[in-house]
């Protein structure tokens, strides 16, 4: 298996002892989707699925639910660089594609 094997398949099941995702605060409402899964990685239980999944969506970020372009999330601009747990790294969906 190369180190982009494990693209296109489901990702593992949450771990057992993985928790339950805690309520937004108002603070953390404040934050662009990137930061609250930046912070949502931070838990190590967490991260380890994490990490192979936020890339890809961070390259689609400038698309909203509905598939609308937009240039921010809220009022904070929109980041579409990304890097695979492989090291490759890529800027929005042409190059995660390649990627």
């Amino acid at each position: 298996m190369g180190p982009r094997d494990d693209l296109g398949t489901r990702p593992p099941p949450p771990l057992p002892d993985a928790g339950e995702l805690r309520d937004e605060t108002d603070e953390d409402r404040k934050l662009s989707l990137r930061h609250r899964l930046e912070k949502h990685r931070a838990d190590p239980s967490c991260a380890a699925c994490h990490k192979r999944m936020d890339p890809i969506g961070f390259a689609f970020e400038n698309y909203d639910p509905v598939g609308a372009w937009r240039d921010t999330d809220g009022p904070h601009p929109i980041d579409t660089a990304a890097t695979l747990p492989d090291g490759s790294s890529f800027r929005g969906p042409v190059e995660a594609a390649r990627a």
